[in-house]
């Protein structure tokens, strides 16, 4: 299966984001939310409670 991600490399660095990937495919998500808590201090959140995950089709 192939995944696609989209980054704003303005936003984060991309060696951060690659790692977090790769992390999330062995079933790690420790970097994954680290980097979404760094992300949501930024920018604010960065998804709605009510959005679902675009992967899974919901």
């Amino acid at each position: 299966m192939l995944r696609i991600f989209e980054v704003r490399t303005a936003d984060i660095a991309l060696t951060a984001f690659v790692r977090a990937a790769l992390a999330v495919e062995l079933g790690d998500f420790t970097p994954a939310d680290r980097l979404l808590h760094e992300t949501e201090a930024l920018a604010g959140p960065v998804r709605q409670g009510s959005e679902g995950h675009r992967a899974d089709g919901v």
